[in-house]
């Protein structure tokens, strides 16, 4: 994901409490949707047989534990 960042302007990367996101948002539509793709396959490869969740959602690539989530986080601490 970080080599996406720095091939593609206008993405960055985010690490979150439970997942890492890769924002696209102002980047080149025309590219990104390329880029997007590619990122997308390569992470499903290389992830397939660990219990992680691949998603795209509009403007964003999100990556995470499945099962995982703020509120079974936060449940876990009370």
């Amino acid at each position: 994901m970080q080599l996406d960042t720095e091939a593609t302007d206008g993405s960055y990367s985010e690490f979150k409490d439970t997942d890492l996101v890769w924002h696209h948002q102002y980047a080149d539509p025309d590219f990104i949707s390329c880029q997007t793709k590619e990122l997308l396959d390569h992470l499903e490869n290389v992830l397939a047989n660990e219990p992680m969740v691949v998603k795209r959602c509009q403007h964003i690539v999100e990556v995470k534990a499945q099962g995982i989530s703020k509120g079974v986080v936060a449940g876990n601490l009370l």
